[in-house]
């Protein structure tokens, strides 16, 4: 079994799952979570969501200790 890597908490973490992939964006494409983090298994990212949530289902986690904002992808 390959062992999950949680990374954060991060201020905000933005995604953009809602964006066209086409033509112009706007903000309102872009999905923010706050105290966030990501979830990642042999260097991909296989999840995004509460800090805390995930926090409860992973094995390891690297800690962000600043301020920080992640745009994953």
């Amino acid at each position: 079994m390959t062992k999950h890597k949680l990374i954060g908490p991060f201020k905000q973490v933005i995604t953009f799952a809602s964006a066209p992939l086409h033509g112009p964006m706007t903000d309102d494409h872009l999905h923010i979570i706050p105290d966030a983090g990501i979830v990642v298994q042999q260097g991909h990212i296989i999840g995004i969501g509460a800090f805390d949530h995930l926090a409860e289902s992973v094995y390891a986690v690297e800690e962000i200790r600043t301020p920080s904002v992640a745009l994953p992808g």
